[in-house]
């Protein structure tokens, strides 16, 4: 994802677009040696729910599955394996996924749990707060968030991650 089109009324047509993205990536288009590379791990969106989608959540959920759905026929006929998820939540999932046109409420079930191979989501704080403990109590409750959600059997992928920048933290 990038800065637009967040709130696209044409999910397929940005469907295709981030497949051709993809294509080009693993070196469908125009290869040029030792360009293309191999991703094993593909995040579809990035932090829908906080702000990067402005659209409704319906043509949200569209646009996961129809780009889950691209991409996996896009590695498949070029021979390759790779695993899916998303959407890269912000460190806010655990209040947002409670708010009514959030994408994080009920996501799994709204793109189904068999369009994901894994579940990811953004872990930040600052040097002056962030404990272990803190960490693993965000974890848990992200576990439990995405085990309620029906997602039970899929992996956490933590994808971005900090606990403050700077001299500060050490």
């Amino acid at each position: 994802s990038y800065n637009g089109p967040n709130d696209t009324a044409d999910p397929v047509a940005w469907a295709k677009v981030a497949t051709n993205i993809y294509k080009h990536v693993i070196g469908v288009f125009k290869p040029s040696a030792g360009i293309a590379v191999n991703p094993a791990f593909v995040e579809i969106f990035n932090e829908p729910d906080g702000g990067a989608w402005q659209g409704d959540v319906a043509a949200f959920n569209t646009l996961f599955v129809e780009t889950a759905q691209r991409v996996r026929a896009a590695a498949a006929a070029a021979g390759i394996s790779v695993k899916i998820g998303g959407a890269g939540f912000t460190r806010n999932i655990l209040s947002k996924s409670s708010e009514v046109g959030n994408p994080a409420n009920g996501f799994i079930a709204a793109v189904g749990a068999s369009t994901i191979d894994f579940f990811s989501a953004h872990h930040y704080s600052t040097c002056s707060t962030a404990t272990l403990a803190g960490s693993a109590s965000f974890l848990r409750s992200l576990r439990a968030l995405v085990n309620a959600q029906g997602g039970s059997s899929k992996p956490l992928q933590i994808s971005e991650w900090n606990i403050g920048l700077g001299s500060q933290c050490g």
